[in-house]
């Protein structure tokens, strides 16, 4: 409860909470969310963000702390898709594909990232159609992270 508004409500930063649930706080295998916001007289704004399901490595995208950068195109695709890889000089790095459940669909490129920049012809055609993340890992670590949708 906030309290009462006389004027508009958009929250600031520092106003929105996370809330994370791991796995094991989950008692079943089918989870249903339901948002339920009833106006009445007296009512401020109702805001509702980022909410994401999956395994949290999947979904989270890492901190980009090396100025590093990800586009894949075209996106949305039909199957032929482009992913190119900036500013990582002389890493070894794994890139692959994830589904929205978090497992590894694809192995997209593994090696050495040259000349600070790494371009790789991604062939999804035989995939279904849906929504995957692209997923650049280094020394275990996932350092780079972009969503793909396959229509």
């Amino acid at each position: 409860n906030a309290g009462l508004y006389t004027t508009r409500f958009v929250p600031k930063a520092s106003e929105w909470n996370d809330t994370i649930m791991s796995k094991s706080q989950l008692k079943h295998d089918n989870i249903r969310f339901k948002f339920e916001y009833v106006i009445s007289g007296n009512t401020n704004n109702f805001y509702l963000d980022n909410i994401m399901i999956g395994e949290a490595d999947a979904l989270m995208t890492a901190q980009n702390q090396n100025n590093s950068r990800l586009s894949v195109y075209p996106n949305p695709t039909n199957g032929n898709a482009v992913i190119d890889i900036e500013n990582l000089a002389a890493v070894n790095i794994e890139v692959t594909l994830i589904n929205i459940l978090g497992s590894k669909v694809m192995e997209l490129y593994s090696g050495e990232v040259v000349s600070n920049y790494q371009s790789i012809d991604a062939n999804l055609t035989n995939l279904d159609k849906g929504i995957y993340f692209v997923r650049v890992n280094s020394n275990g670590n996932t350092i780079l992270t972009d969503k793909l949708i396959l229509k």
